[in-house]
């Protein structure tokens, strides 16, 4: 618009997305922020982008104040606006469609610190059930467990534990 004063609003847009690098996309937020990503970026690319506390709890967004889901692709000149819920949490899925290495390994790392918590309460419930009957984790029937339930080992056993897919009655 500063080089050629007389384009109107509608050419100086036109103009600014001819002029872009075809491996970018180029949106902006409510507030008009400019933000740059990779081609074939979607909306969670682009809450990661924001913060990783938007990121982790995105649910979807508005995307030219048209609701659309996490993985939809971005398209330069959109307009972004990223819904959240403190009760969202990243899954696994996510991994299938964010193309930015930065939300990648947030996914990761957050999935990881969510593995150890359902370890954790598995951990704990075990040693909640078994104190009543004077058993823990070096206990010799433990090995028993692992090959009753078909389980690898004892971490394994603390997740499918505290994920409730072992019914503690058993």
């Amino acid at each position: 618009v500063l080089a050629n004063p007389s384009l109107n609003a509608l050419e100086a847009v036109r103009e600014f997305k001819e002029n872009l690098q075809p491996n970018d996309v180029i949106v902006f937020t409510p507030k008009g922020e400019m933000i740059r990503l990779p081609i074939h970026a979607t909306v969670l690319d682009f809450a990661f982008k924001i913060h990783t506390d938007v990121g982790s709890a995105a649910i979807g967004a508005r995307v030219n104040q048209k609701v659309e889901t996490l993985d939809h692709e971005l398209r330069s000149g959109d307009t972004v606006e990223v819904l959240t819920s403190r009760k969202a949490q990243p899954t696994k899925d996510w991994l299938r469609y964010v193309r930015t290495a930065r939300a990648k390994d947030y996914i990761k790392y957050a999935r990881k610190l969510q593995r150890k918590e359902v370890i954790d309460q598995g951990k704990a419930l075990f040693q909640w059930k078994a104190g009543k009957y004077g058993v823990n984790e070096d206990h010799p029937v433990m090995q028993e467990l692992l090959a009753y339930f078909v389980i690898p080992n004892e971490e394994e056993f603390y997740y499918l534990l505290g994920s409730h897919k072992i019914d503690t009655q058993k």
